[in-house]
């Protein structure tokens, strides 16, 4: 189904909930030749015809019988769950799974597991309108000939926060059955709840009696440290994976699903990727390493699996009986059915960096990377890494000027309103993920309103950093308007949308003018401009040791001359080949750069004439070919591997 179907769906189908479903329902039984008479749940959401929502469902029918001739059960499920208001998925992260996906993660969980599955109690923590529930339960009446009554009532559990998922969850069980002539009143272990508070052993008197469940299976819900309501982040403390960096929902649940699980239950989930690398993924790491849990990692890389989002994901099966090794795969969601034990490597827990991150990569590329790390002093050592400036509002205060005068710059808004701006106020800007060469600088180059000032601190704290020994306030308002009355007439007209950043909790700036953040405002040096994601390595040099920058970093020195030899370095392919097995994908073989991904590179100690040669070289084979001997690293490896990624 098509991105543009559901944009239609949305824009045509009730906010109502219960008006949605009979209108799915009613359509979904009229296609499919279904004629339900015992299920009371069923019942009721059919439209009949002269009832108020009739006209409705005619055009909804029609609208759907045209684009489409069947109405699978795969479509049903899709269609409940990317029917969720945009403001529920944004902050629930419900997402619809794709079959494969689903099929996939039942097998490996079944097949590891040594209970007889027809007596296995298995849970959704997180369960949306029951995909993950349906596939399973279409499983186990498949391979053992179970009714769909026993399987609803003894061995299948749900959990969800909404209540018309879990609605929506005993719609897609009560047709799956009545599609293959059960049709009756169905007892289903579905409950409305918060599995980050949840008892399951309490409010499931089996699961309490066997002490957890046999199999949890799922996709978390993935919504960002940013979007989590303040009450849910409240609940994330209870959770010890979840006390590194700003955690994402989806951390929490793998600690949930495990304590769920009874001492030899196996868990199996498609969830984000990013938890092997990230800062927030810190403790979540250690809690596998230390209870030295059966993991199994199916990396999809940079594929985009689920349709409509960008997350960057992987399979996890995790079994609680400990093994000293992770299994690793890095693989396309359509090779699933093609994958077998030698397509895995087997790393050691006590080989991988629980704090700085896991690298799961093959035993040469492993031993390739730790000498890149380990060559030298580190870059986070060798110099500063930055990141730029984030005003919250940059149509604001980032412009290119229309026209100038020796004291004012001409701005000119998207509205097509034209402001004359003081010079004095105003900064250099750069936007760091445009830069390509040092060339780039003139048609990128910006204006900022700066309405900030630098005071020096009493007390130097370092006698050779100038950077370190001032600091920026904001203006003080009356200065502000005595000083740049054009510019301070400009942010008064912009008072009301500047007020609206971080969700109108503006009330902590130290002004009402001032930047979002205050990062970034006090980088002083010569800098090397770099993106936050690329596609390869793009290092800028900029004298301007004033330059304010932003979607992007910079490393920052005193000494030019150390920058030009860093940045013919971090311009090598031994440098993006570290990137790539090291950093977070992205889609369109693009990878972070950020500080935590890069500052472990290390830089070797080169002599007079090492640096002489790396200044004047500009072949970059010549480059990569000198660095190799300097990382004692065997180049094909490096240039082979680069070569398979990219073709």
């Amino acid at each position: 189904m098509t991105k543009e179907f559901f944009k239609t769906l949305n824009n045509t189908l009730s906010s109502d909930p219960n008006k949605v479903n009979r209108i799915i329902v009613s359509t979904f039984l009229s296609l499919n030749k279904l004629n339900p008479k015992n299920s009371s749940l069923i019942n009721k959401l059919i439209i009949r015809e002269g009832e108020e929502d009739w006209e409705e469902y005619c055009r909804f029918k029609k609208y759907f019988h045209s684009y489409q001739q069947e109405f699978s059960f795969e479509d049903l499920i899709e269609i409940f769950e990317r029917i969720v208001s945009p403001a529920d998925k944004k902050v629930n992260g419900a997402i619809y799974t794709p079959d494969l996906i689903k099929s996939y993660i039942i097998e490996q969980v079944t097949t590891n597991s040594t209970i007889d599955l027809a007596q296995a109690l298995v849970c959704d923590v997180a369960c949306g309108c029951g995909g993950f529930l349906y596939s399973y339960a279409r499983f186990l009446r498949e391979s053992y000939a179970l009714s769909y009554e026993y399987i609803y009532r003894e061995l299948i559990y749900g959990v969800d926060i909404a209540s018309y998922s879990i609605e929506r969850s005993a719609i897609t069980l009560s047709l799956l059955a009545i599609g293959e002539g059960e049709d009756s009143d169905f007892q289903f272990n579905l409950k409305e709840g918060n599995s980050l508070n949840f008892d399951w052993r309490a409010e499931f008197e089996r699961v309490g009696q066997q002490d957890g469940f046999d199999l949890v299976i799922g996709n978390p819900p993935y919504v960002c440290a940013k979007n989590i309501l303040a009450e849910t982040r409240a609940l994330l403390e209870r959770w010890p994976v979840s006390s590194s960096g700003n955690p994402d929902l989806y951390i929490p649940f793998f600690q949930i699903g495990l304590e769920a699980l009874n001492e030899n239950g196996i868990l199996g989930y498609i969830t984000v990727n990013s938890f092997t690398r990230s800062v927030n993924g810190r403790k979540l790491r250690e809690y596998f390493h230390k209870a030295s849990f059966a993991l199994t990692i199916v990396d999809f890389g940079g594929e985009q699996v689920f349709k409509g989002r960008t997350t960057y994901t992987c399979i996890c099966i995790i079994g609680k009986q400990p093994r000293p090794f992770v299994q690793y795969c890095l693989n396309s969601s359509t090779r699933l059915s093609m994958l077998t034990a030698n397509d895995f490597v087997h790393i050691p827990y006590d080989t991988l960096t629980d704090h700085s991150g896991w690298i799961l990569s093959q035993a040469n590329i492993k031993t390739v990377l730790h000498r890149l790390r380990s060559s030298g002093s580190t870059l986070e050592q060798v110099a500063e890494i930055r990141g730029g400036f984030a005003t919250l509002k940059n149509q604001i205060f980032v412009f290119t000027p229309r026209a100038e005068t020796p004291t004012h710059f001409l701005l000119e808004t998207k509205t097509k309103a034209t402001y004359w701006i003081e010079r004095g106020i105003c900064r250099n800007a750069i936007k760091a993920n445009s830069l390509k060469t040092d060339a780039d600088f003139d048609t990128y180059l910006e204006k900022i309103i700066f309405p900030y000032q630098y005071r020096l601190n009493e007390t130097p704290l370092f006698v050779n950093e100038p950077t370190i020994n001032r600091r920026v306030v904001p203006l003080e308002e009356t200065e502000l308007a005595t000083r740049y009355p054009d510019a301070y007439h400009y942010l008064c007209d912009h008072r009301e949308e500047l007020a609206l950043r971080d969700k109108g909790e503006t009330r902590n700036y130290p002004a009402w003018y001032a930047y979002g953040r205050s990062q970034g405002l006090n980088v002083q040096g010569h800098k090397l401009l770099f993106p936050h994601i690329s596609d390869r390595p793009y290092f800028v040099y900029t004298p301007d040791t004033e330059l304010l920058f932003y979607t992007g970093f910079s490393i920052v020195s005193w000494n030019v001359r150390t920058l030009k030899i860093l940045q013919k370095v971090l311009s090598s392919d031994l440098f993006w080949f570290f990137v790539r097995h090291s950093s977070k994908p992205y889609s369109g073989d693009y990878f972070g750069l950020g500080k935590n991904y890069i500052k472990d590179f290390s830089i070797p100690v080169f002599n007079k004439k090492e640096e002489d040669y790396l200044l004047m070289c500009t072949d970059p084979d010549e480059i990569n070919a000198f660095l190799a001997t300097k990382y004692n690293v065997f180049l094909p490896i490096i240039v082979n591997q680069l070569a398979v990624v990219t073709e």
